[in-house]
């Protein structure tokens, strides 16, 4: 196997790719458990998903139209979790209906 990045662009690559998957786990748990976090969580990992691509492409391990196609994604989640009322209603409600419930 040979790369035309340096190994330490590559590393660079490898260990945020490994940190943003952890983070989507986390991420994934408090989406299913409805916390409110979740939505604070979401945008940040949207944003920070969309820098790290950005930096992966300055690093030369991403193309022009692969860090587009990559980052489409994130900034419509972004927008989605920023504007979405059924997201702040979805996730804000049961919060304080569960807090309600174990008091």
């Amino acid at each position: 196997m040979t790369s035309f990045a340096p190994l330490s662009a590559l590393l660079f690559y490898d260990i945020t790719n490994a940190l943003l998957i952890i983070y989507a786990i986390v991420l994934f748990i408090l989406m299913f458990r409805r916390r409110k976090a979740a939505i604070v969580h979401n945008i940040v990992f949207n944003a920070v998903s969309v820098l790290l691509l950005v930096g992966w492409h300055f690093a030369g391990q991403k193309s022009n139209i692969g860090t587009f196609v990559d980052a489409l994604p994130s900034l419509v989640s972004l927008w989605y979790f920023l504007v979405s009322k059924r997201v702040r209603t979805t996730f804000t409600n049961l919060d304080t209906v569960g807090d309600r419930l174990t008091v």
